[in-house]
């Protein structure tokens, strides 16, 4: 990576939101910027903004076994949710890769959605052995 590169990929990325971070890169005069903002275009949204909050709030973390549970738990609820058939069927099964999405847009993927996600009840408890 260039020190241009992560020049753009630093200022873009930096936004507090999925939604910040791609009206960022689409703003942005790099033609590389502006592709990885077409490319997180055909991402579910909800995923995007799933993976969003796991990542900021792993940053905040100091506690590796606090991390890999919830990532653990996180990939349950997704594995249960939607889209992830969805991306199946839209690469494997047809080969459309036409997913839909839903929702569609990242504005409409709320916050009550990806916390009940993070809290979803079903999954179950990575246990980590204790030093």
């Amino acid at each position: 990576m260039t020190d241009a590169q992560r020049s753009w990929i630093n200022e873009c990325f930096a936004g507090s939101t999925v939604e910040a971070i791609q009206a960022a890169l689409l703003e942005h005069s790099e033609a590389e910027a502006r592709a990885c903002a077409e490319e997180i275009g055909r991402i579910s949204p909800t995923s995007l903004k799933l993976t969003f909050k796991a990542i900021r709030e792993a940053r905040e973390s100091n506690n590796l076994a606090v991390a890999l549970s919830r990532e653990f738990r996180l990939a349950q609820a997704c594995a249960r949710g939607r889209e992830m058939m969805e991306g199946i069927r839209a690469a494997v099964i047809e080969k459309d890769r036409n997913p839909k999405w839903s929702p569609a847009r990242l504005k409409e993927v709320t916050a009550e959605r990806i916390e009940a996600r993070f809290n979803d009840p079903a999954s179950e408890t990575l246990e980590l052995p204790q030093r």
